[in-house]
Formats: structure tokens, C-alpha cells, sequence
């Protein structure tokens, strides 16, 4: 939505794209010279998002999928094979060696994660933080005591 694609640019994003105004794989192939990215996360579980991801993606890039789509996709594994793609899910075993990981990237103070958070609640008002996460317009939402 309009409040994240801005969220995102005020925090540095170089490009914001919205998927109902700009054509997704066009503009990234365009921003990296055809070659596709490195990486993609795919948190949405939208099965567009899923396979532009694939179109994206570089051969020999990761994907890391971590959103759930609502019925079953129909992908093409030669595009997976012969492109030498890495694809994960949530992966337990990994889930806590990167937990640590970013811990202690966080305790460097190399990021500063304050500007995410645009809105506080006490614990008592989470309902309305949670229409306003349902809403869209809002970065993190931090429920305090």
C-alpha cells in the first residue's frame, strides 16, 4: 500500500515498486541490467509475487519463501534446475543459528531498527492496534505494558 511503499523510501529504500502501477520483473531486470537479484524474500504467500520472484531471481540466487499461499502453485522446476536456484522455506534447524546471528548485529548498533516502529500501544489497547495493522497503515506495531 501507498503508507509502506513511503515507509520504505523514507527509510532508504533505493526503489519502491507497487505491483498494481509498475511492472515488477521489467523494472528490477532494468535496475540490474538483466542479471536479476541476488536474493528474494517472498513473505506475502501471493502466488504472483511467488513466481515474478523466480523471474527475478539471478541464476545461482537464493529465494527464501516464508509466505503461506492460499491453494497449491504450479511451478516449474526445469526453470529451478537449470538456473541452479536455492529455495527455503522456514528452517528450524537454521531458524536459531540466525537468531544469534542477528542478535549480535543488533547489539553492534550497525542498524538502527527505531524507525520501523511507527506506532506504541499499551498492552491493554491491542485492539487498536490491531485494526490498524489489519488497515495497512503502519509500520511495526510495539505492545508494551
Amino acid at each position: 500500500n501507498e503508507y509502506r511503499l513511503h515507509l520504505a523510501k523514507k527509510l532508504g529504500a533505493d526503489i519502491v515498486l507497487n505491483p498494481k502501477k509498475n511492472k515488477i520483473v521489467e523494472t528490477i531486470m532494468q535496475n540490474t541490467n538483466g542479471k536479476g537479484v541476488d536474493v528474494v524474500l517472498e513473505m506475502s504467500g501471493n502466488q504472483s509475487a511467488i513466481i515474478e520472484g523466480l523471474k527475478v531471481l539471478r541464476p545461482g540466487g537464493r529465494y527464501s519463501i516464508l509466505g503461506i499461499p492460499d491453494k497449491p502453485l504450479k511451478i516449474d522446476l526445469a526453470e529451478i534446475v537449470f538456473r541452479y536456484f536455492t529455495i527455503q522455506g522456514i528452517n528450524g534447524r537454521l531458524m536459531f543459528s540466525t537468531w544469534y546471528k542477528t542478535t549480535r548485529f543488533l547489539a553492534s548498533g550497525r542498524i538502527d531498527l527505531e524507525p520501523i516502529i511507527t506506532h506504541k500501544f499499551r498492552l491493554e489497547e491491542f485492539q487498536k492496534g490491531m485494526e490498524l495493522m489489519e488497515s495497512g497503515n503502519c509500520g511495526k506495531i510495539l505492545l508494551y505494558p
